[in-house]
């Protein structure tokens, strides 16, 4: 049964309720301007949004003064975390004549339902007529997120926009015609629910008022080189495909070349990509000239230049560079866990189809843009996002283990960048191993020292996020690496083990040789993410009773830059069956008094 909403004692003057902002920034809704309703089944939560923080299956509503109904703006922004359903949806009410919802006359829009729809109604009392479903969007997803905004104008023509990430790119969506009743005295809001979803609503940004029209120029907020041949730029709003599309306004200076072809991004109407054929050359800077660019408006773009570059990332370009593995007790800092990554490379890197792991974890990475000597923290608690640029990649407040773990960073192809087995020996035995310090590391230059290049943080805050480590000093790698044994794995397999990492440009199969024979083996693969084991695979298996002696032919160095001793040989033989006296007890120590 639907609820009837009457709040007979509430008495508020008509006059002042022409314009109506809120984005609850105040963390309040009670005031300023203030909701009336189901106030206890409602929140503003951490991240400055309305909630809805209820429990059961119920009907939860709020209402505000709003007298606008015609030559008006309605701006908001909603997600819904859930797939909706004929009972789980919302309902945006535009205006209404009333808070008896059984005999109103009201504009709403309702987000999801049956059949998933995202449509505008007409109600005149029990009478609900639909005027527009909405082409751009359905609430099909896990996870909808929507900012909208409608205009009525006078003579009753409505314009309706989307921007269905969430953003600022809003897009037309369609328009419609009604000159239904004008008369306004509240603005709200309800979501219908069920016991799962009664915590997944979320509203902000509410703006009703007289329209608003666009004056600004369009402009590009990023542009980057996200794959061998394609640029993808990122305009401040919407731009009409017709013309975004057209290729001739997007060319490359120094390589004097145009794309092939220019698409919108699906399903997003501020996101461009430019597509080139023969790729891009490697850490070769260029300048992309954007020229006849326009908004929905007509608002024009002024003639644009953007540096671009094409990098592929190595190993030990990206750092693992400080960890929060066990935040409480709080000492300053927000009570999560993160990871804070460091670019040390010259060049911007974009994370795209990058993952990073932890314990038995594999998280995958959006398409961010890591500039030089810039951070990135990795975390699950927002309030980190407002110490620089950040993704909330973490699952649960306990991702990483306090005791230590292996933190392992590729890119897009597997390839280890950078890998840390964290241990709690690391702080050295302080008391800041009790929690709420970070372990940071010492000297970028000597990313795969361990014990010796990390240390607790000495910040007050117990860590650094998103800027340099408090323990930051010179800390350089100057020992050379070695092969300190060789195992026979299999048959014809051979497993090295290092004193430290290896850089891996240079470790290729051809670089090994294994006397008596002077063999050489068929392929290496690494065995281990931290570059310090790697498997030879020989094409003949190993004989017993012969003692090889494997020697390395190339230049290896540690990722220090360190060159291994490659005159010293390391044996090794396949192990045979014991016989009587092989093995024999050589001493015993009967009394340790």
């Amino acid at each position: 049964m639907q609820k009837v909403i009457l709040f007979l004692a509430f008495l508020v003057s008509l006059t002042g309720y022409c314009q109506f902002n809120d984005d609850f920034s105040d963390g309040d809704f009670t005031e300023n301007p203030a909701w009336i309703g189901d106030l206890s089944h409602f929140e503003v939560n951490s991240s400055g949004q309305l909630h809805l923080h209820s429990t059961g299956s119920d009907t939860s509503y709020l209402f505000t003064r709003s007298e606008t109904a015609t030559n008006t703006e309605w701006d908001f922004w909603i997600k819904l975390s859930f797939n909706t359903s004929a009972n789980n949806y919302a309902r945006i009410y535009l205006c209404l004549d009333t808070l008896d919802l059984l005999s109103a006359n009201s504009y709403y829009l309702q987000a999801g339902g049956a059949d998933d729809s995202l449509c505008i109604f007409r109600q005149e009392g029990e009478v609900h007529t639909r005027l527009y479903a909405f082409r751009s969007y359905r609430m099909t997803h896990s996870t909808n997120i929507l900012r909208i905004r409608i205009i009525r104008e006078l003579q009753g023509t409505w314009q309706v926009f989307t921007d269905t990430t969430g953003g600022h790119a809003l897009f037309p969506d369609g328009t419609f015609n009604d000159n239904g009743s004008s008369v306004a005295r509240w603005f709200g809001l309800s979501c219908r629910y069920t016991s799962s979803n009664s915590t997944k609503y979320y509203f902000d940004d509410f703006y009703i008022g007289p329209i608003l029209r666009d004056t600004l120029s369009p402009a590009i907020s990023n542009a980057e080189i996200v794959d061998g041949n394609r640029i993808r730029l990122s305009f401040t709003e919407g731009i009409p495909p017709g013309l975004a599309e057209e290729k001739n306004h997007y060319r490359l200076i120094a390589s004097d070349r145009s794309p092939d072809s220019a698409r919108m991004d699906p399903g997003s109407q501020g996101m461009v990509s430019l597509y080139f054929s023969g790729g891009f050359p490697n850490e070769q800077w260029d300048t992309l000239l954007v020229t006849g660019i326009e908004d929905q408006a007509g608002n024009r773009m002024p003639d644009t230049l953007l540096p671009v570059v094409y990098y592929r990332a190595k190993p030990f370009d990206l750092l693992i560079h400080e960890i929060m593995a066990d935040p409480d007790p709080v000492q300053g800092l927000p009570d999560g866990e993160f990871v804070e990554l460091y670019n040390r490379s010259p060049f911007p890197v974009n994370l795209n189809r990058w993952s990073f792991s932890y314990g038995g974890t594999v998280k995958h990475l959006p398409p961010v843009v890591v500039q030089p000597d810039h951070y990135l923290l990795l975390a699950k608690d927002p309030a980190y996002l407002s110490y620089g640029p950040g993704i909330l990649l973490f699952s649960s407040s306990s991702s990483l283990a306090n005791d230590g773990s292996e933190l392992v960073l590729r890119d897009q192809g597997q390839q280890v960048i950078h890998a840390v087995e964290y241990d709690i020996n690391w702080y050295r035995g302080s008391f800041k191993d009790e929690g709420g310090w970070s372990l940071e590391m010492i000297d970028p230059s000597n990313p795969c020292g361990c014990y010796d290049n990390w240390n607790a943080s000495c910040h007050p805050m117990g860590g650094t996020p998103g800027k340099p480590n408090s323990v930051k000093n010179s800390n350089p790698d100057a020992t050379p690496p070695l092969l300190t044994r060789a195992l026979i794995s299999d048959t014809a397999g051979l497993l090295l083990f290092f004193s430290e990492a290896i850089d891996t440009m240079n470790l290729k199969s051809d670089c090994w040789s294994v006397w008596p024979d002077d063999i050489s083996p068929d392929s290496i693969v690494f065995s281990s993410a931290g570059h310090q084991m790697a498997s030879l695979y020989f094409s003949e298996p190993f004989q017993q009773g012969i003692i090889y002696r494997l020697q390395s032919g190339c230049l290896l160095k540690d990722c220090a830059g360190n060159p291994i001793d490659t005159s010293r040989a390391v044996r090794f033989a396949k192990p045979d069956t014991a016989s009587l006296y092989d093995v024999v007890i050589n001493e015993i120590l009967a009394d340790p008094f």
